[in-house]
């Protein structure tokens, strides 16, 4: 028997409803206008491209320049620090809800022909817990960020195809899943069961709507 092909998964979107990222990107910002005592950080939540505010905000903070790479991985940790415990809360609270159903069963059926891979920007010491909350410890691999870097779905995947292989497929749904797998040159699918990128429909190879239409997709390699 060969080496069995890799599926890759986004874990947020794909994997999991968005809720508790969502809740916890906003409380990030609350948290942080109430350190700075500035009303006026919590307007900054909801950008696309947000991190160079998360920047600016733990300079505003902490004092620590952007500029110094030491500095700017520490000060990346504590933002990420926050960010984990923003976002364990609303996981707990909402874990019967996370788990797209129907994707965790197509996982499970995936297993038996391939080695079904997680691979997200969130650190570990996030996902590994919430894989737990949600009760799916069910991924052969599970690929994360470390926590000192700025979230990059482009240098993940680069860094798992190294360490394994590329993928023979990604699952995602934003638009930098699906530029990251147009650079590397791995198929894409972008699903559009949680929330997702319109934008993204261009770059992605195929699009699933239902886990029944990604297995087809799948099924099809």
């Amino acid at each position: 028997m060969g080496v069995k092909k890799i599926i890759g998964f986004d874990f947020d979107g794909s994997v999991i409803r968005s809720i508790a990222s969502d809740e916890a990107h906003y409380e990030w910002f609350k948290v942080m206008g109430v350190l700075l005592k500035d009303p006026q950080v919590k307007k900054l939540a909801g950008k696309k491209d947000y991190f160079q505010d998360v920047y600016r905000l733990m300079e505003r903070y902490t004092g620590l320049s952007q500029k110094n790479s030491f500095e700017k991985e520490v000060s990346t940790r504590l933002a990420r620090n926050l960010y984990q415990l923003a976002m364990l809360g609303p996981a707990n609270r909402h874990k019967k809800k996370l788990l797209f159903k129907d994707v965790a069963k197509l996982i499970l059926q995936l297993k038996k022909k391939y080695r079904v891979a997680l691979i997200t920007t969130v650190p570990g010491d996030i996902v590994l817990p919430m894989l737990k909350l949600i009760r799916f410890e069910k991924f052969d691999i599970v690929h994360t960020t470390p926590i000192n870097e700025k979230p990059s779905k482009l240098t993940a995947l680069k860094r798992f195809s190294r360490k394994y292989k590329k993928p023979a497929l990604y699952i995602g749904n934003t638009l930098e899943d699906m530029e990251a797998c147009k650079r590397l040159k791995i198929k894409s699918v972008l699903v559009t069961w949680g929330k997702y990128d319109k934008a993204a429909v261009i770059n992605a190879d195929y699009v699933a709507k239902t886990a029944g239409e990604l297995k087809k997709i799948i099924d099809a390699l």
